[in-house]
């Protein structure tokens, strides 16, 4: 079922993005969600790169992206808004934070995150809890979990029910999945079974 959704939450911005195929993954993403995309160039690839192509589909309008030509631009034209950056080296977690419509989410690079000189530069500083031991989530499934779990309950409920409905249903799921994989590592005859957590949202 396809409906016109328009998401009033907060925008999502990649910094200097490396791999083309995370960014088209984050476009379609953004583009399914109705959030709005900001990319601060420079891009470590082409648009016209044929790995991007293949992720991105028709849903790349360049219309609908705010490209800024450097960081400089990009914070100058925030002055009236709060910044966010989402950062592994931060110990709050986005789900203890109170986000507002007109925040911007703002993503590092695959390879190196955001420069000293950027972090230096935003006051709110958030994470995604992980498991110990464990370095980083790809880029554009982080964009998506915080992205569902940004958008506030009113958007959720009046303009924008499939970014409300995402993390619950990621929730409900996950066990399941859980479940299933434990039941099949007991299985000698299907002990290659396993249903990794990343494919659940194409379950969905």
């Amino acid at each position: 079922m396809t409906q016109n959704l328009i998401n009033h939450g907060p925008k999502i911005a990649l910094f200097e993005p490396d791999i083309p195929q995370n960014t088209a993954a984050i476009i379609r993403t953004c583009a399914c969600l109705g959030a709005k995309l900001e990319i601060i160039e420079p891009c470590g690839f082409m648009l016209s790169d044929r790995r991007f192509k293949r992720v991105v589909m028709d849903y790349m309008n360049e219309k609908e992206i705010k490209f800024y030509p450097s960081y400089e631009d990009f914070f100058n034209s925030k002055k009236n808004e709060r910044i966010i950056l989402m950062t592994t080296k931060s110990k709050k977690s986005y789900t203890e934070f109170k986000f507002k419509k007109t925040d911007t989410m703002l993503f590092g690079r695959e390879s190196a995150g955001v420069p000293e000189k950027v972090h230096k530069l935003i006051k709110n500083k958030l994470t995604i809890p992980m498991v110990k031991n464990k370095r980083s989530l790809n880029l554009s499934t982080s964009v998506a979990i915080v992205l569902s779990g940004s958008t506030d309950s009113s958007t959720r409920a009046s303009n924008n029910p499939c970014v409300g409905c995402l993390s619950p249903m990621l929730l409900y799921i996950h066990p399941f999945v859980n479940s299933i994989n434990r039941a099949a590592s007991r299985t000698k005859a299907f002990s290659e079974i396993s249903i990794p957590f990343s494919l659940i949202p194409c379950i969905i």
